[in-house]
C-alpha cells in the first residue's frame, strides 16, 4: 500500500495573496512537502504557481475545480457551473472550464482533481434538513442509535437515488467529453475517475 499524501490547502492563505509564488513561500514553513490547490486560484496566481514547479518549493497533489477561475471570477466558486443542470449551455460551460483545469493539471504535475458534479434538491420538503435537526447537538452513536433517525436517512437515500436517474445521466455525459482529454494529458494506467456520494457523515467513492 502507498504511503498516503497529506496536502496543506491553500484556502488558509490565498485571500492574502494575488501572486501565487509569495502564497507558496508563505506555506513553505508549515512543514509539509504537498499542497492542495482550492477553489480560489485566480488567473494570477498561474505564473507564481508555474514557478514553484519549477523551483521544486513544494508539490501540488491536488487541484479543485475550476483552476484558474474564469478571468471575471475573483472568489471561491466550486459550483459556477454545473454538469447535471438541463441548460445545454451550463453544461457546455462545465466542460469548458474543466478542460481547462485537466491542462493546468498536466502542467503541473498534480495526482487528482476535485470536482464538484451537483447535488439532489427536493422542491417541497427536504428530508436533509429533518435529519440535521435531529442530528443537532447529539454524538454520533447516540444518534445512530435512534431508530426515527435511521428511518429517515433510508427514506432519503431511496428519494435521492430515485431523482439522480435524470441528474446521473447528464454528469456521466459531461464526464465522457473530457475523458479524451484526461487520457491524452495523463498516463491511460494513471487515470481513473471517480463518483464520490455523500450519505450523511459516511462517503463512498466508486471508481467507473
Amino acid at each position: 500500500m502507498s504511503k498516503p499524501k497529506i496536502a496543506l490547502s491553500t484556502c488558509c492563505c490565498s485571500q492574502r495573496h494575488i501572486d501565487g509564488y509569495e502564497m507558496i513561500k508563505e506555506m513553505v514553513d508549515f512543514g509539509f512537502e504537498y499542497i492542495d490547490l482550492t477553489h480560489r486560484v485566480r488567473i494570477s496566481f498561474i505564473p507564481g504557481l508555474l514557478r514553484v514547479v519549477d523551483e521544486k518549493l513544494m508539490k501540488i497533489y491536488s487541484i479543485h475545480n475550476y483552476c484558474p477561475l474564469p478571468t471575471d471570477i475573483s472568489h471561491a466558486a466550486p459550483n459556477l457551473y454545473q454538469p447535471f443542470f438541463p441548460e445545454r449551455k451550463e453544461r457546455q460551460l462545465w466542460v469548458h472550464q474543466t478542460s481547462r483545469t485537466i491542462d493546468f493539471t498536466s502542467c503541473v504535475g498534480a495526482d487528482q482533481i476535485d470536482a464538484h458534479c451537483g447535488i439532489t434538491s427536493f422542491f417541497w420538503t427536504d428530508p436533509e434538513r429533518t435529519i440535521h435537526r435531529l442530528r443537532a447537538g447529539r454524538d454520533s452513536i447516540t444518534i445512530n442509535s435512534n431508530e426515527r433517525y435511521r428511518r429517515l436517512v433510508e427514506k432519503y437515500i431511496v428519494k435521492a437515488r430515485r431523482k439522480s436517474v435524470v441528474v446521473m445521466d447528464r454528469v456521466r455525459q459531461c464526464l465522457e467529453a473530457v475523458i479524451p482529454l484526461a487520457k491524452e494529458k495523463v498516463s491511460s494506467s494513471e487515470l481513473k475517475i471517480g463518483r464520490v456520494l455523500w450519505q450523511h457523515h459516511s462517503m463512498k467513492t466508486t471508481w467507473i
